[in-house]
Order: structure tokens, then C-alpha cells, then sequence
């Protein structure tokens, strides 16, 4: 007798920041397929599936790692999703569940700085473009503005803090290949370059290097 079971995969790595997988298997043969669900633009590494519960015919799944950085403090919210009508539907916290206040925003800029040398594949340099592309969306509209350089032997600003549509700006640009200068490139972009005097920030501006390398996802550096 064939069964359908849910199975949690919540350190199963996805697109960009989408942490955690649910899938729908067939006992005892073993198998799978992926439940996909609409998450929230904020649910970043949420380790979805950490958390399933079942009652009668309704099933609740949730990702519990949510971080959100306020200041000095960290809190961790989570997101449940409940299975209606053979889907999974966001199921916004009740009003009893304990809610962490709300941040105070403060103006912040970040500059990205990519790796366009030979040494990037055509496929890896379309990759972090995805990634960086994808990060800036998911922190627009949260006072934040953006800046991207490239380097390899050379150094080029593709936008600065000023530039509107930075994600879509972000897509057009083309790799320049050549030497690989990265200490190079960053002391330019720490040291010399002109985006402290735009920033908008009062000194809350973060410089971020994009590493990838075959088959892995995108990572940001901290410079």
C-alpha cells in the first residue's frame, strides 16, 4: 500500500538566500518531488520545513530563522505556512504571538565590488550579476542605496550611490576580463574612491565583495 508523506529538508540551499525545502514523497518507493510555495521578499535563510506539524487533515510548515538586525540585537521571527486547498498559503502570526518592535531605520549605502579578471567563467560572472542583482532588490526601498565596481587588470564604476534601477543597471554590465588586481581594487574602493563624499549614510556604508566559484552559490564578502 502506497503512502504520501512530507519530508523537511531545512538546510537545503535554493536560489538567492532561500534556505530550507519541503517535499511530497510516495512510501515505499522512494519518490520525491519538491513542494514549491511563495515566500516573502524578507524570509532570507528561514530553514524552511524545520518545523512541520500535521492534525487530521491540515499541515503546518514553518521556518523559524529569520534574522532581522536591529542595532546592536538580532531577533529571530519565523514564517508558517499552512496547506489549503493542496497548497501551501502564508499564515500570518496571530495577534498572541509576541512580535519584536520595530526597527528604527537608518540611511545605509553599499558599493559591491566583482571580480570580472579571465579567471571568472562567463557563466560564474552571469551568476554573482544574478545574486547582486537579486540582494538589491530584496533591500530596496529600506532607505538603502547602491553602488557597483568591477575590477580585473583595470577598475571601472558601472553606477554609483546616484544611479536609479540599480538592480536592472546591474544586468547590463559586461565582464572586462584580464589580470586578476584584487588587492588592488580594494584598496581603491576603501581608500580613494570617491563614494565617501556621496554617500548619504553619515558613515553607514558597507563595501562587499561577491565570491563564487564552479558550482557554488554566490556568497558576499565583507571588505
Amino acid at each position: 500500500m502506497l503512502k504520501e508523506v512530507l519530508v523537511g529538508a531545512p538546510f537545503e540551499t535554493g536560489q538567492v538566500n532561500e534556505v530550507g525545502k519541503l517535499y511530497q514523497c510516495t512510501y515505499p518507493l522512494g519518490d520525491c518531488k519538491e513542494i514549491s510555495i511563495q515566500r516573502p521578499r524578507d524570509a532570507f535563510n528561514m530553514s524552511f520545513g524545520l518545523t512541520l506539524v500535521a492534525q487530521n487533515d491540515q499541515v503546518l510548515v514553518c521556518g523559524p530563522t529569520v534574522h532581522r538586525a536591529c542595532g546592536e540585537n538580532t531577533y529571530v521571527n519565523g514564517y508558517c505556512f499552512l496547506l489549503l486547498d493542496g497548497s501551501f498559503k502564508y499564515m500570518p502570526a496571530p495577534l498572541s504571538v509576541y512580535l519584536p518592535p520595530e526597527c528604527t531605520r537608518h540611511p545605509t549605502d553599499i558599493a559591491f565590488l566583482i571580480d570580472g579578471s579571465s579567471s571568472i567563467s562567463e557563466e560564474d560572472f552571469e551568476k554573482m550579476k544574478r545574486f547582486v542583482s537579486e540582494v538589491i532588490k530584496n533591500l530596496s526601498g529600506r532607505d538603502t542605496l547602491f553602488a557597483l565596481m568591477q575590477f580585473s587588470g583595470n577598475f571601472r564604476e558601472h553606477f554609483n550611490f546616484n544611479s536609479q534601477d540599480s538592480a536592472q543597471l546591474v544586468m547590463k554590465v559586461k565582464q572586462l576580463y584580464g589580470w586578476t588586481k584584487t588587492a588592488t581594487a580594494i584598496r581603491k574602493v576603501v581608500y580613494h574612491h570617491p563614494y565617501w563624499k556621496q554617500s548619504h549614510a553619515a558613515g553607514q556604508m558597507s563595501f562587499f565583495g561577491v565570491q563564487t566559484y564552479p558550482k557554488w552559490n554566490p556568497q558576499l564578502l565583507a571588505i
